[in-house]
């Protein structure tokens, strides 16, 4: 009986057993004998059970099962031993869970997912790490493809779109160094851009076009699909044009034009411009008795657009009775002036509608028109033959 009390039912089985040998009909032996195979049968059932439980990682289940077995045999070594082992399990799994309760708090969602996750290999069957995996891993799949999404658009010098990406990510994750670091990345380069196009605006305000240029073209190094930059390169080019067409002089009105031709090909404004402030100049030149220089010009003018023609077609023609040698224009009025032709006995001077080419009137000079000025409402003529006596001078006044 002490044997059984305590819990040695092994043994205690064996003393009874010597007493069924003595006395073969010892009731209270016989009790003791089925009551403790009993005993022993259920707690060898109950630390199988307890076992396939632990085998399957169901800790509260088998921890039920072998504190069963203390309850039968308060001393059962085996049953302390596993009780002790499932125990310090279920410690380890608390203490995870607890680490990833905080990280998940301090949004480590990496971290925090790790920690569940071991506490999924030591008992795969707890529900609270399974819910917390499951509430991690979507957060993380949305970090990584806005990551994955942000880095395009990085690739693809989106600068400002990747940035709200990166942004996303640490609303989501405060703590994501990769997001961190792409956003100081991308700020770094618009820091660099809003630089440079400030450096273009300053060099656009002292009328510096070609430095300014040079600024927005380092600007589309950095982010070559920045339209609004194309375009104000474009802006610049053309004001650039317009301011040097608007100084022109008698000293660069060819260069320029060699310089821009690319330019008037395409732009029809711009060489509209170009021959507008070449008829002003011819008028200056006129109006200060530059007639050599106006001629030039004025002969520059209509060669080019001849060339042009193709671009900007013919307004009107006009046949002269003999070849033009001087031309002069004024406002809407242009006076052609043609060298003597024997024949006709004269130099055939001729006034035009600059818009329309009709012709307002014809004089007939004696002697090559050899220099036209046009002056309020009178157009003098200088003129000159070889076949003339050199002492002979011709010169004419036409009023109106």
């Amino acid at each position: 009986k002490r044997l059984s009390n305590n819990g040695d039912y092994t043994n205690a089985l064996k003393k009874f057993e010597e007493v069924l040998k003595l006395n073969p009909n010892d009731k209270e032996a016989k009790n003791k004998i089925n009551e403790i195979k009993n005993k022993i049968n259920k707690i060898a059932m109950l630390k199988n059970e307890g076992n396939k439980l632990m085998s399957k990682k169901d800790y509260d289940k088998a921890l039920n099962k072998f504190n069963e077995v203390l309850k039968l045999n308060p001393n059962d070594k085996e049953a302390k031993n596993k009780i002790n082992e499932i125990k310090s399990m279920l410690n380890k799994v608390r203490n995870l869970k607890t680490e990833g309760g905080i990280l998940l708090n301090s949004k480590e969602f990496d971290k925090a997912l790790n920690k569940f996750n071991e506490v999924l290999k030591l008992n795969p069957n707890d529900k609270e790490a399974r819910d917390m995996v499951n509430e991690i891993k979507p957060i993380l799949d949305k970090v990584k493809n806005l990551k994955t999404e942000g880095e395009r658009l990085l690739n693809s010098k989106e600068f400002n779109k990747a940035l709200e990406k990166f942004k996303e990510v640490l609303k989501l994750n405060p703590n994501d160094k990769e997001a961190k670091n792409k956003i100081n990345e991308i700020k770094s380069i618009l820091n660099k851009i809003k630089s440079l196009i400030s450096e273009a605006e300053n060099y656009l305000n002292k009328n510096e076009f070609d430095s300014a240029i040079n600024k927005l073209e380092e600007v589309l190094k950095l982010n070559p699909n920045d339209d609004k930059v194309k375009n104000k390169i474009l802006e610049i080019k053309t004001k650039k044009v317009k301011f040097e067409i608007n100084k022109m002089d008698v000293s660069n009105y060819k260069e320029i034009y060699d310089k821009y031709k690319d330019v008037f090909d395409k732009n029809k404004d711009m060489f509209d411009l170009y021959i507008e402030k070449l008829k002003e100049l011819v008028d200056k030149l006129n109006e200060i008795g530059d007639y050599k220089f106006a001629v030039e010009v004025g002969l520059f003018l209509m060669d080019i657009v001849e060339k042009v023609k193709e671009f900007s077609p013919i307004i009107w023609e006009f046949n002269a009775e003999e070849s033009v040698c001087e031309i002069s224009i004024k406002d809407n009025i242009v006076v052609l002036g043609g060298d003597y032709n024997k024949d006709l006995g004269y130099a055939p001077v001729y006034a035009l509608d600059l818009k329309t080419g009709r012709k307002i009137w014809k004089f007939n000079a004696k002697a090559d028109a050899r220099v036209i000025l046009i002056k309020d409402n009178a157009v003098i003529l200088g003129c000159e033959d070889i076949y003339w006596d050199k002492n002979k001078k011709l010169d004419y006044i036409i009023r109106n």
